[in-house]
């Protein structure tokens, strides 16, 4: 387990490619904090892009519990991560948030945290947490190629232009009551953790054909879940993606992975076929050449002499297909 744990030690002795967290206690008053990006700790201009926690001012109540504004504002290029995260990619790409002006919801790490767990944060374990959150924004955010996210921006300049020329909106934000805190999100969280292991190499890290496997294994506890409390009306498409609703007894989840199940098990052929070996074809042309030397009558070696000649042509076009 101490791939777990080591690594992420590491990042409170350097931190290297790395901005500043949202910081988990001794917060400063709210207008203090809303002047500044958390990310470089410097003043935010009127005229930067910046984006700003959706509870930066106004906090949230979740399970009846009240939590504090976080007042988090970024310049986007300012959530940064590093070691022990790795890319591929030149120019530290895939460990920097896009290079963007206009964006939908912005949760800040601190406070999707807070929400998961339903608590104020404190301790390591907890920072922690907040590096899994920052290294889960930047890779949703960086499923777009960074060509896309160019091409995109040129067009919702324009849709901000005409929504502000003509007074209404296009693009609406809607308002949450509180940051999400779906069970997917601890679960990409861990598959962040999982990435932090070395690969066959002991050089690299793990390949994303690792990681692939992992969903799959929590894909499968998942399907079980869900047939069982489903009640029949879970279903999975061509895809192999699962959906719950309405649908026929024998187009089900549970119905579709036991036909799948069963046709494994007892397959299509009743008698399973045996491939024909050279031996095969030496010993019945041996039998016959045997038995028609010792035969009696014309017509039984006529019999044995043409078996022996189909044998002999039946394994000619077989060698020669």
């Amino acid at each position: 387990m101490s791939y777990i744990w080591l690594p992420i030690f590491a990042l409170y002795q350097h931190t290297i490619g790395w901005t500043s967290l949202p910081r988990l206690n001794g917060q400063s008053p709210i207008n203090k904090r809303l002047r500044k990006c958390v990310g470089c700790r410097q003043l935010v201009g009127s005229h930067e892009t910046i984006l700003t926690c959706q509870f930066a001012t106004t906090g949230f109540t979740l399970n009846g519990c009240l939590f504090q504004p976080c007042g988090t504002r970024y310049h986007p290029t300012c959530i940064r991560a590093g070691p022990p995260f790795t890319t591929r990619l030149r120019n530290d790409e895939g460990l920097i948030f896009p290079r963007i002006k206009h964006w939908g919801i912005f949760i800040c790490e601190w406070c999707t945290v807070r929400s998961v767990l339903g608590r104020e944060l404190h301790g390591p374990n907890d920072w922690k947490l907040l590096i899994f959150e920052r290294m889960r924004l930047i890779d949703m955010a960086n499923a777009w190629a960074a060509r896309t996210h160019l091409a995109y921006q040129t067009k919702l300049n324009f849709i901000r232009q005409f929504e502000n020329y003509f007074g209404f909106h296009c693009l609406r934000t809607p308002t949450l009551a509180h940051p999400p805190n779906n069970l997917d999100i601890p679960l990409m969280w861990m598959h962040e953790c999982y990435s932090l292991r070395q690969g066959r190499s002991q050089l690299e890290p793990v390949v994303f054909g690792t990681l692939r496997s992992l969903r799959s294994a929590a894909g499968q506890f998942l399907a079980w879940n869900t047939i069982c409390s489903s009640n029949g009306s879970s279903y999975i498409d061509s895809s192999r993606r699962v959906y719950e609703g309405p649908c026929r007894l024998t187009d089900n989840l549970a119905f579709s992975l036991f036909s799948q199940g069963q046709a494994t098990r007892i397959g299509n052929h009743s008698q399973p076929s045996t491939a024909l070996l050279d031996r095969h074809v030496r010993w019945l042309d041996a039998n016959l050449r045997q038995r028609l030397q010792s035969a009696s009558t014309p017509s039984e070696r006529l019999w044995l002499a043409t078996a022996g000649f189909l044998n002999l042509t039946l394994w000619l076009g077989w060698l020669r297909s």
